[in-house]
């Protein structure tokens, strides 16, 4: 027996003579009989399945990106996009796939990378011939669409490109797209190309993807804020911002809107500064309105964050008589302008020119004449105010069948661009 064996012997001796005390076995008999029985419920395994499932949803579904920023530079595109843009690809932050494709008329293109967040996919291209030969003008060669993936249908929102000139051998460009799924790893890019016999072919290339370097959010607020209009209601839903772009979503039920269609009045400001808006869409969905507006990435560091609606479509009920016989012509229908530019009378009736700013619509339009009020029969634009370099009112043609001897314009009531300055203060925490 060795030196090891001989100590751990001695040790087994010691444990085997010791002994609990007396009372110590009475106390836990009483404590057990004490306590009622119970049975540790046996938890199935495809709930325990589902239960990984959901943990994994909730990791990558809440954290989009919470595995972001192991990218790389995508090299070849200093000057592509916005300052953001630029800047987020010069830290590394993008993926690059650097894949080539074979198109028609001896034409690649090559998927240099891509840049995505919660909010939109940039994609880099590059278009040139493999051997190196001029490439001719004509339409185009790379018209996107869409891409699609996994749970993603991402449509096509903009783009740019270097200059095109004759005897060029290479293009470079970025393209963007809506959000793509977080649970995509291959991607679709759907493009038409122009051929030189003057034909198209539709294209469908697929290309990895790693949702794992999606941008992280910068920001996500639900703001749920409604304001009463004249002819109806608008809210403000949610604003989100990631390190390429702020989306402001919202929706409003308002009867006149396809009288003054513009979201222009829309303004969002940080650090006390106006963002211009890019681009901006609508659809109707259920009666209601639904619109998203799309700004650059916020400005470092972020003080202050404020939503506005500044202006939007009004409506003002003036019964206000125009008169057509005096020397005046220039009149003020409730701050609005209208310039009364020609009266004449026709076998068929009267007809009368105005000319008033495009953003009001003046509705229920009459003629007052000696012995009766004639509804308007008919009307149409005869210019649009700026025919041969001139900043003029637009002129519209009021055309009243059967009517003679006229006297006055009567409008019931307007819809015009109302200044409603209604402020959000946006939360800056996330």
């Amino acid at each position: 027996m060795n030196e090891v064996e001989e100590k751990l012997a001695e040790q087994k001796k010691i444990i085997d003579t010791m002994k609990a005390p007396e009372e110590l076995e009475s106390r836990l008999r009483h404590a057990l009989q004490g306590a009622h029985s119970r049975r540790v419920p046996c938890i199935p395994t495809l709930w325990k399945i589902a239960a990984v499932l959901m943990l994994v949803v909730v990791i990558t579904g809440n954290n989009y990106n919470a595995f972001a920023y192991y990218g790389r530079q995508i090299l070849g595109f200093t000057n592509y996009g916005s300052d953001a843009l630029q800047q987020l690809n010069e830290q590394g932050l993008g993926q690059t796939i650097e894949q080539t494709y074979p198109l028609e008329d001896g034409i690649d293109l090559v998927i240099n990378g891509v840049i995505s967040d919660a909010n939109q996919l940039t994609l880099y291209y590059t278009i040139h011939n493999p051997k190196g030969v001029k490439i001719p003008i004509h339409n185009s060669f790379y018209l996107p669409t869409r891409i699609s993936g996994f749970l993603t249908d991402s449509k096509f929102i903009s783009g740019e490109s270097s200059d095109y000139y004759n005897g060029q051998k290479e293009i470079k460009g970025i393209t963007q797209f809506d959000s793509v799924s977080p649970f995509s790893k291959e991607l679709s890019l759907h493009f038409y190309q122009d051929l030189m016999n003057g034909g198209r072919k539709e294209w469908d290339i697929s290309f990895p993807y790693n949702p794992n370097q999606a941008l992280r959010s910068v920001m996500e607020q639900y703001l749920n804020k409604t304001f009463v209009l004249d002819k109806g209601t608008f809210t403000f839903d949610s604003i989100s911002a990631t390190p390429t772009l702020t989306v402001v979503k919202g929706n409003f039920k308002v009867e006149n809107f396809d009288k003054i269609s513009t979201l222009a009045g829309i303004e969002l400001k940080a650090n006390g500064k106006v963002i211009k808006s890019g681009s901006s869409n609508t659809h109707l969905s259920n009666d209601v309105n639904e619109f998203n507006i799309s700004f650059p990435a916020l400005p470092t560091p972020l003080k202050t964050l404020t939503l506005e609606l500044k202006t939007f479509v009004g409506n003002q009920v003036v019964n206000q008589n125009i008169s057509l016989q005096s020397a005046k012509k220039i009149f003020n229908v409730h701050g609005q302008k209208l310039v009364v530019k020609q009266v004449s009378t026709t076998p068929e009736g009267v007809e009368v020119v105005i000319a008033d700013d495009e953003k009001v619509v003046f509705n229920g339009i009459s003629l007052v004449t000696q012995t009766d009020i004639i509804p308007l029969t008919e009307f149409k634009q005869k210019n649009t105010g700026q025919e041969e370099g001139k900043n003029q009112l637009p002129q519209t043609l009021l055309f009243f069948k059967g009517a003679t001897m006229p006297e006055s314009l009567q409008i019931k009531d307007i819809d015009y661009l109302k200044n409603y300055n209604e402020v959000i203060e946006v939360p800056l925490g996330k």
